[in-house]
Formats: C-alpha cells, sequence, structure tokens
C-alpha cells in the first residue's frame, strides 16, 4: 500500500507547481495538496489553472493581521491569517499516514491535533529566519513549542532558517533542508545579443543596466535603494540606468523621486519577465525581510550578478561576495551607494559572474527541494508513533511572557 501524504498550505502559487508536482509522483506515495484560498490580497501573479495533482481548497476563514517590526529595520506589515476549518473534515476523509503543514499556525495545529489523536506523522515546513521572527510575541512562541512538541520532523529552507529552527531547542537530525527554486527553465535560456539590445532600448536601458522587480511597499526597500542610487549615480564617469518593475501602495510616491536614469515600468506579465531579466546587468534585491526571495533565484538563472539584501533568507545560501554578487544592508546607505559602486566597478568581469551566477542557481532544483520533504517524511515514519505526544512533553514547555 502507498503512504498517503497530505500537504496542507494557504494557497497554490505557480512557483509551487514544481514541487507539488515532484512530491506527487514521488515513488509508493499517494500525494494530496488542501489549500485555504486561491490567493492573497498581496499576490500580483493569477492563480494557477486546472492542477496536475490531486488537489482540495478546504473551508476556511481568514484576516489581515498588522506587524510592526521595530528597531533598525522598521516598518508596519499586513499578513493574511488562514483558519481552515475545513481541514478537519478533509483529513478525516482523506485519512492520511503523514502530513506535511506549513507554519506555525492554525492549520498547524488541526493537522498536529488530528496527528495525535490518529497516530500519524506530522512534519512541519517552516522558513522563518532569525530576522523574520524577531517581533514574535510570546503567544506566538506558546504555539510553536506546542506544535514543535508534536511533530516528528522539520523542513527548512536553507542556513537562516535552520538557524531559526535550531534556536528553538530542535535537534539538528530532526531538520531537513529544502532550498528554495522554482523550476521555471525560461530563465536559463540566453537570449540572442540582437534580440537582447532590441529589448533594452524599448525599455529605456542604459549604460550599465540595474534591475529592481517586486512588489513596490515598505517591506521591499526599494525606497533605500533609490535614496542610494542618487549618491550613487551622481559620481563621475559612472553610465548607469536603473529599471523598476513591479506595483503596489509605494509606487506613486517614490515614482515622484526618480530622476531621467530611473524608470518605472509597472507589472509585467511573468511570461514575460525573463526577457527583462536577460536584458538588464545586475539585479537588486533591496528586501527590508524576506525568508528567501526566489526573485534573486531568476537573477541567477538569468545570469545576473545580484546586490542582495543581508535580510533577505536566500543571502548566505545564494550569494558568494564578489563573485555572483554582494551582500548589502539596505538600512546603510553609504554600504549601499558603496556596493553599487562595487557593481560598477566589475563591469569588466561581467562574463565571468555570469558564468558563476549560473552555477550558482543549477544547483538550487526542484529534485534537490524536493527531497528535503522526502527525507523528512522517511524520518519521521521510522519514529515510533505516540498517542498525545504533546501531553509527554508538556513538562517541556516553558514560555516567556515578556
Amino acid at each position: 500500500m502507498p503512504t498517503r501524504v497530505a500537504f496542507t498550505t494557504n494557497f497554490v502559487s505557480p512557483y509551487r507547481l514544481g514541487l507539488f508536482s515532484a512530491l506527487a509522483s514521488t515513488r509508493d506515495w499517494q500525494f494530496k495538496l488542501f489549500s485555504s484560498c486561491e490567493t492573497e490580497f498581496d499576490r500580483q501573479w493569477k492563480p494557477p489553472g486546472e492542477l496536475p495533482f490531486d488537489h482540495q481548497r478546504s473551508f476556511s476563514l481568514s484576516y489581515i493581521r498588522r506587524v510592526k517590526h521595530q528597531g533598525r529595520v522598521g516598518f508596519l506589515e499586513k499578513r493574511q491569517v488562514h483558519v481552515p476549518l475545513g481541514l478537519v473534515i478533509d483529513l478525516c476523509r482523506f485519512h492520511p499516514d503523514a502530513i506535511i503543514s506549513t507554519e506555525f499556525g492554525a492549520g498547524t495545529l488541526i493537522s498536529a491535533v488530528y496527528a495525535c489523536i490518529l497516530r500519524r506523522r506530522l512534519v512541519i515546513w517552516f522558513y522563518g529566519t532569525p530576522h523574520s521572527e524577531r517581533d514574535v510575541s510570546w503567544k506566538q512562541r506558546l504555539l510553536r513549542k506546542i506544535l514543535i512538541s508534536m511533530a516528528d520532523a522539520f523542513v527548512g529552507m536553507g542556513i537562516e532558517a535552520r538557524q531559526y529552527l535550531l534556536s528553538l531547542g530542535l535537534p539538528s537530525k530532526a531538520i531537513f533542508d529544502a532550498p528554495n527554486t522554482t523550476g521555471l527553465v525560461q530563465f536559463q535560456i540566453k537570449l540572442p545579443e540582437q534580440e537582447r539590445i532590441a529589448i533594452r532600448r524599448r525599455l529605456g536601458m542604459t549604460g550599465l543596466s540595474f534591475l529592481y522587480v517586486g512588489h513596490i511597499n515598505q517591506l521591499k526597500g526599494l525606497a533605500g535603494l533609490l535614496t542610494a542610487w542618487q549618491t550613487f549615480s551622481a559620481q563621475p564617469g559612472v553610465e548607469v540606468s536603473l529599471t523598476v518593475v513591479g506595483d503596489g501602495p509605494d509606487r506613486a510616491q517614490l515614482g515622484s523621486r526618480v530622476q531621467g536614469n530611473v524608470k518605472f515600468l509597472g507589472y509585467i506579465d511573468p511570461e514575460k519577465m525573463h526577457t527583462v531579466f536577460q536584458a538588464a546587468d545586475v539585479f537588486v534585491f533591496p528586501t527590508l525581510q524576506d525568508v528567501w526571495g526566489l526573485v534573486v533565484n531568476e537573477a541567477l538563472m538569468s545570469g545576473l550578478p545580484v546586490i542582495c539584501s543581508r535580510y533577505a533568507g536566500c543571502a548566505p545560501d545564494v550569494i558568494i561576495e564578489g563573485k555572483n554578487g554582494w551582500i548589502v544592508d539596505p538600512v546603510d546607505q553609504d554600504d549601499f551607494s558603496r556596493t553599487l559602486m562595487k557593481a560598477w566597478e566589475a563591469r569588466g568581469r561581467k562574463a565571468e559572474m555570469s558564468r558563476a551566477a549560473r552555477e550558482t542557481a543549477a544547483g538550487l532544483t526542484i529534485s534537490r527541494m524536493a527531497s528535503g520533504f522526502n527525507q523528512a517524511i522517511a524520518f519521521a515514519l521510522s519514529k515510533q508513533p505516540s498517542t498525545f505526544k504533546s501531553v509527554r512533553f508538556a513538562n517541556r514547555v516553558n514560555v516567556d511572557p515578556s
């Protein structure tokens, strides 16, 4: 009999189709995906249509929660929280042997209770970083400690995620890495030079062309990039341009600050984005907080060196300083301007850095990501099940309410 594996998530995004398809094709698995909604309020892509694997939408309630991040990297963030009440019935109908659940939230709590009562295995996929989780409340810490005591294995997303999971007291052997990737092969295709030149001309890219792609809000750090850009691009002999692709609530305000060598293009169809990446020379990811940053994968696949924020979870996994990019503190304007200048000064090494970028991206595959989940499930199934594991670990749950 195949192992019945349920995967619970908030929504099905286009960049996760490769992962879910790979898991669904795992030998001796019967895989089913459960989601809570079609998409979320701040997503700019179109939801995928018919899915190539078994999928069910669970009845769910949701609300918007505002999180105020304090300290040196401060901003207000909106998050959509899901409570998949229908997941209880859906899991009972599918009757999985193991559940993979994302986040330390309501869906994982429902999955954990189901797994404990029916003596099933639970794997928690969580890829927060020490930076992204710095403002977690004591109530959230309590819930995480309870869920940790009920789970059998954990999947992270690289160095930063593992560091955070280890800080929760998890044994290293129970944590499995699944470095993030998209599997979108069109970014790997090199455009003919004449076509690339034509696209640059059409988009207004001149000199050494820097590219930003993403949502335009506080969290993504574009304001800091534009401030540093003014200092950098004014240096004598520097011939550069900055292309901004994306939309969001801060677009009008930030757009009013641009100079002649900065162009806002707005939203571009994802199917055409690989040509925009190919036309540029350097990618900039100035985020103030991202648990990974898949757009960095796309840039590396396109052969672009990347100026990557230290607050992106992917930075220590994929950026090799001076080889395929640079890591920057986007809050430090002097550091940001210096790093932009490093990219300008490295323009003669474009071919070398492009090869290094593509080599890095080549190691971030769907099969490697899926392998982390396969290993976690195998590890969880190798453990002896115990009814109500949370009771067994209850006296280990200590929470500092401060």
